[in-house]
């Protein structure tokens, strides 16, 4: 039997293969004469877009909160994202405290809730402005007193307008919402 295995297993691999193969193509009826066809799924319905809310909450997210599926291309009210100025720097490094939620990327689901991150990431705010060092303390594994180098065109469009917009030592005014949680951000360099 053992001498038959590889065989068997290359059997099944094909047939697999057949299978896979047979539904991409969208002709279900190939694989059994008495299955009935499957039905494709309709597409789901658009989402419409969330009320504009004021700019200022976008980089604040303070209570009334951001919509909470974001577009980081495009400004919290729906307007696209300003040009940098034109004497911008091309890359910039960065200091990040970062406070994940459950939901964000690289997060898991027993991660703190948004609104608790936002909290978090108020307090190391403030405690920022003393000491960047004291904020990354209270934050989330994957934050750094200099990230190192980040180019333009690296971070979605909204976050670099206002990482990039910052001055060397600056401290943003309120945390950012980011695809992967909360950024209290300094530019370093």
């Amino acid at each position: 039997m053992s001498d038959k295995l590889p065989y068997f297993a290359a059997g099944l691999a094909l047939a697999l293969l057949t299978v896979v193969s047979t539904l991409k193509s969208g002709n279900q009826t190939d694989l059994h004469p008495h299955c009935p066809p499957i039905e494709p799924k309709a597409a789901p319905q658009a989402e419409l877009p969330a009320a504009p809310r004021p700019v200022a909450t976008a980089l604040l997210a303070g209570p009334a909160g951001l919509p909470s599926k974001n577009d980081f291309n495009r400004m919290p009210d729906g307007s696209a994202v300003p040009p940098l100025p034109a004497d911008a720097p091309s890359k910039i490094r960065l200091a990040v405290a970062l406070f994940r939620y459950a939901g964000a990327e690289g997060s898991s689901p027993k991660d703190r809730t948004r609104q608790s991150a936002l909290a978090a990431a108020t307090e190391a705010q403030s405690l920022a402005q003393e000491s960047f060092r004291r904020a990354i303390a209270k934050a989330d594994p994957g934050s750094n007193e200099d990230i190192g180098w980040v180019r333009l065109g690296v971070l979605e469009k909204r976050v670099e307008f206002e990482a990039f917009r910052l001055k060397s030592g600056e401290l943003a005014g309120a945390p950012l919402e980011t695809p992967r949680g909360f950024w209290v951000v300094k530019r370093v360099k």
